[in-house]
Order: structure tokens, then sequence, then C-alpha cells
């Protein structure tokens, strides 16, 4: 992630700093998902994770185009909790919406944070929540039609949350429309 150049910077309530331990972790992270999906939107910037949230969540900043991984304090001491939130939310990242996200950026990001910690921390989290195993099914399906289908169609529409059902079959006409409309539509707000 070309954006994540120097040392990562840490807000939390006591104030920011350098994180040069966090940076590594972060950066592979980012580099395996562009590797998946495609690059990051250019027009955004990557500052940091911030340690001032109750929950895993991007935080975005659309006026400043900025984008931030909010990451609850507890997790600083559990690595592998950590790596599998950062797969989770670099994916909201690489392509942050102005709207709600769609089922299939939810699936592309569980899906993701389900491939990362296995390959790299050699751990299984499991989902618990059922909309998102849903949104990760359908995900799984249209990978196992095209696995590279999200990379191609971020050629052309760079935010996940904004690709159509058109735009899906269209590129992958094997693709069932129901699964498609599924993928398109909106995700159930968890808040």
């Amino acid at each position: 992630m070309a954006r994540l150049n120097s040392t990562l910077c840490v807000h939390s309530s006591k104030g920011s700093y350098a994180a040069p331990s966090l940076t590594p972790i972060v950066s592979h992270v980012f580099d395996a998902a562009e590797a998946m999906y495609g690059p990051s939107d250019p027009s955004y910037c990557f500052c940091g994770l911030t340690f001032t949230c109750e929950r895993g969540q991007m935080i975005t900043d659309h006026r400043n185009r900025r984008t931030w991984i909010g990451v609850p304090t507890s997790y600083l001491s559990h690595q592998k909790a950590l790596g599998a939130l950062l797969a989770h939310e670099c994916v909201h990242v690489l392509s942050p919406t102005q709207h709600l996200v769609s089922n299939l950026e939810e699936g592309a990001a569980v899906h993701f944070s389900a491939f990362y910690t296995l390959q790299y921390l050699g751990i299984v989290f499991p989902e618990r929540y059922a909309p998102y195993q849903a949104a990760a099914r359908a995900t799984r399906k249209l990978f196992g039609i095209d696995p590279a289908i999200l990379k191609k169609l971020r050629k052309y529409q760079i935010t996940i949350s904004e690709i159509t059902t058109d735009m899906i079959l269209n590129a992958c006409p094997e693709c069932p429309v129901e699964l498609a409309e599924f993928l398109t539509s909106q995700f159930p707000n968890m808040d």
C-alpha cells in the first residue's frame, strides 16, 4: 500500500503517536487485500488507526477524503484478533463509500478476513452474525464462478458498494440474477 510509506500513526484518548511495530502488520494486510481485490481508491488517504472506538469500524472523513480504522483498545493485547479486524476493515478502506455498504462489500470483507487469518495467522475466526454469514456465502458463490471478478469489476467501479447488478451480470454472465441482486443490495445496518 503506497500510502503507508512510513510509520503508522495511532490515535487514542491519550493523543497521537507513532507506532512503528504496527506498520509492517498493517502494510501486510493492505498488500494482501490489494492483491486479492485490486488497488485502494487513490483519492482517499489512509491516516492510521484510532483506539478510541468501542467496536471495530472504518472511520471516514469524506470531505477531506481521509480514512482510519477504529480499533477497541482491548485488541492491543490480542494480536490475532487485531489481525482479523484489520483484515476485515481494510477491505472497506480500499473503497470508501458515502452510502451504506452492499452485501458484496461486506461479504468480501468477511471473506478476506477469513482468508487472511487462516493463511497468515494460522487461525479460523468464525463469523458469528447471520447477516455477515449470508453476505460471505453469497460472495463466495460469486468467487466460485469467477475468483477474480471483484478485481475485474473494480477496474471500472473502484467503490465496491457502487457496483451494480448489471455490472456483475455483464462481467460474469454465468452469475445467477438473484445472486447479483442480493450482492448489490444494501447490507443490513448492524448498529
